[in-house]
């Protein structure tokens, strides 16, 4: 059962269904070194001039990306930035080294990679990414159950959160459906109550005697009759 960290949420399904395994959801927990990275930018924005903190706060999307998916662009502004701001620079690679924890194989790779990675928490961002270590160590064996399963089969809420982002971008669109027009919105653009069309099959109503008839001169010619696609032998005549 994939979980965000909130314990009415872990209690319900404790109490309802005991014997489940509770797996915190991946998304819900690297958000927050994400988080850290913006709490790390906005401590100092009031120190910055309002041009520079404009500029900063365009290219935040950049520091909240994994490295590996930076376009070439963005790949030439961070080291600016970290030559500007080294502090930003430690929150941006501590965020990117704890990503990396989730490409540990098993549990116990994931623990000594989060414990060697709390160590480079220095004090300069400690404030920062507090809230993130806080919750780790609260909630580490429902957390450390993500490693249980295979990598090509994790256990997350992934397609609900995307499902849940198209229902909220629906709703806005539509300015305010009702819960009813809302749902069957849902369920008509997602394809639940939809229905494959088929071409409607003509079935040929003869009578028997016409029937009897037709068989006798297929039998002679050789040829096999079909009516609507169906060979006279499927209609239920007595021979």
């Amino acid at each position: 059962m994939s979980l965000w960290m909130w314990a009415p949420y872990r209690d319900a399904v404790m109490h309802v269904l005991p014997e489940a395994k509770i797996v915190i959801d991946k998304f819900h927990v690297v958000k927050m070194a994400n988080e850290a990275v913006e709490r790390t930018r906005k401590s100092f924005k009031a120190e910055l001039s309002p041009k520079i903190r404009r500029t900063l706060m365009h290219d935040r999307y950049a520091l909240l990306k994994r490295e590996s998916e930076l376009t070439d662009k963005e790949a030439l502004l961070l080291p600016g930035w970290a030559n500007n701001f080294p502090t930003l620079a430690l929150a941006y690679q501590l965020k990117e080294n704890f990503f990396k924890i989730y490409e540990a194989k098993t549990r116990n790779d994931a623990l000594a990679l989060f414990a060697n990675w709390e160590i480079s928490v220095t004090h300069e961002v400690r404030d920062a990414f507090s809230d993130l270590i806080r919750d780790w160590r609260n909630w580490q064996p429902y957390i450390l159950n993500y490693f249980d399963y295979p990598v090509n089969q994790p256990i997350t809420n992934a397609y609900t959160e995307s499902l849940n982002n198209l229902i909220r971008v629906m709703n806005r669109l539509g300015r305010g459906y009702s819960f009813e027009a809302l749902r069957t919105k849902i369920l008509f653009s997602e394809g639940a109550l939809k229905k494959e069309l088929q071409r409607p099959k003509l079935i040929a109503h003869i009578d028997c005697k016409f029937h009897s008839e037709i068989r006798h001169l297929s039998a002679k010619s050789g040829v096999t009759v079909k009516f609507a696609y169906r060979p006279i032998s499927e209609f239920n005549c007595p021979q």
